[in-house]
């Protein structure tokens, strides 16, 4: 029974003893469900495994569009504020504009008034 190196082998050479027989059996037992709890063992290990790596490479994700997502907002306030920059330089160029023009009809209106005097 003890130089048998397959288990067909341990079941041939226990074929006429029932209590060798018996005790093949529980050895066989006994390794498929010792076999059988290694592999649930290393399945639950896989997937343990790849769920650390999704949650990892999700996590990793995130914080990468979260850069990328400040990256772009910054990008658009600094446009912003180059824009409201320009708005702000084009109403003080209006004003002056403004300015001149009154100054311009301020000057019309006396050179007028001093040609209604010599008329």
């Amino acid at each position: 029974m003890f130089l048998a190196s397959t288990w067909e082998e341990l079941k041939v050479a226990c074929t006429f003893n029932d209590g060798a027989k018996e005790a093949a059996e529980y050895m066989l037992q006994v390794s498929a469900e010792q076999s059988l709890k290694t592999y649930l063992e290393a399945h639950e290990r896989y997937l343990h495994s790849m769920a650390s790596q999704y949650d990892t490479g999700h996590s990793d994700g995130r914080k990468e569009q979260r850069k990328e997502d400040a990256k772009i907002i910054a990008d658009r306030d600094a446009t912003i504020a180059d824009r409201d920059a320009t708005i702000a330089n084009r109403d003080a160029t209006i004003a002056n504009y403004k300015a001149t023009v009154s100054d311009q009809n301020a000057t019309i209106a006396e050179l007028k008034a001093k040609l209604a005097q010599y008329e």
